[in-house]
């Protein structure tokens, strides 16, 4: 869902002497133990980020089993939660680009502001970061979300309940942006280092690879599973109406802005590809954009399999999203059940 990074643009830089400054003393020209730092940032920002996400997905599920009898007693009937559904689909498609863009650039006023407040482990800088912006640009949405349910007590409150979080809450894939920039950090400073120090001994090979990246992305959504489990069952028990499930939503929530704080940044900023071992020359790191277009645009030899495979993704998505519209309301008539039995 991420843009490629493209600081080149106007306005997108660090200042100058804070960004040699800050890949100087983690650059593999300068410190050849910077692979262990980067190794230990990707550690650390992975369990982090699996326990952000951990407790912002357990937040959103407490109002799971009260969200029925919620919408029973506001006249949400099937029509009504299936137009939500569509609405919260478009509006989610609008904000994936939206957030996509933005937290690909460590230079808006927003990654200068919001992206400056975080713990500093390695580096005395408060460096503009677009990802941990947009981290905390999801929790506020979810926050306002859970606020406009739990105060508005009518369909209309649960029609704008829903809009922040839908449009804004895109934590999950900005994650996974954020570990792939762990990964790099490792790649970098490995395949500089091996270049520099040929000729030395080699106590390891920490680069990384597909299984790993892989690995990383499974971690999270293996948390956002077990979230989807515990959260129900805990609301189930712990709260009686949907205005204390909602706050207790809030508490988790804010819980998770509060780990994304402590997340570390990458080791090398993601806006650099390297600096000159002659002067201190900053070099743009330019990718290819990613786009929707592009993506239908590649050509490679299992083509016809990947197009299966984006068939049956959405014919799957469209099966359950069409089941899950009347499955609730169904429950609700024959079996009548409750927010326990949810």
């Amino acid at each position: 869902m991420c843009q490629a990074i493209r600081p080149s643009e106007k306005g997108d830089k660090q200042p100058e002497n804070d960004v040699v400054d800050h890949v100087k003393k983690f650059s593999p020209f300068d410190e050849a133990g910077s692979i262990n730092i980067a190794v230990r940032t990707l550690e650390e920002g992975t369990v982090l980020s699996c326990v952000s996400l951990l407790l912002l997905v357990t937040g959103a599920s407490l109002t799971f089993p009260h969200m029925q009898s919620q919408r029973d007693k506001l006249g949400c009937d099937s029509l009504c939660y299936g137009s939500m559904t569509s609405v919260r689909g478009a509006l989610g498609l609008v904000g994936t680009a939206l957030i996509g863009r933005l937290s690909d650039k460590n230079g808006t006023i927003l990654a200068k502001t919001l992206g400056r407040l975080g713990a500093r482990k390695y580096s005395n800088i408060a460096i503009a970061n677009g990802r941990r912006a947009c981290l905390y640009v999801g929790t506020v949405a979810s926050v306002a979300g859970f606020v406009i349910a739990a105060t508005m007590n009518s369909l209309q409150g649960l029609w704008l309940s829903m809009i922040p979080g839908a449009l804004l809450q895109h934590n999950f894939d900005v994650f996974k942006a954020l570990l792939s920039e762990y990964h790099n950090d490792i790649d970098q400073i490995q395949s500089k280092s091996e270049e520099i120090l040929e000729n030395d001994a080699k106590e390891g090979d920490h680069r990384t690879n597909t299984i790993s990246r892989s690995g990383s992305v499974g971690k999270l959504g293996m948390v956002a599973g077990i979230s989807f489990m515990v959260g129900p069952m805990i609301s189930a028990f712990a709260t009686k109406t949907f205005q204390s499930a909602t706050v207790l939503a809030i508490i988790f929530t804010l819980a998770s802005g509060l780990t994304v704080y402590l997340l570390p940044l990458p080791v090398l900023l993601s806006d650099i590809k390297q600096i000159g071992e002659k002067n201190d020359t900053l070099t743009n790191l330019t990718n290819s954009e990613f786009t929707l277009t592009n993506m239908f645009k590649l050509r490679t030899t299992k083509a016809r399999a990947a197009m299966t495979l984006l068939v049956l993704r959405l014919n799957m998505a469209l099966a359950f999203h069409i089941f899950n519209t009347i499955w609730p309301a169904s429950l609700k008539t024959r079996f009548h059940f409750g927010p326990s039995e949810h």
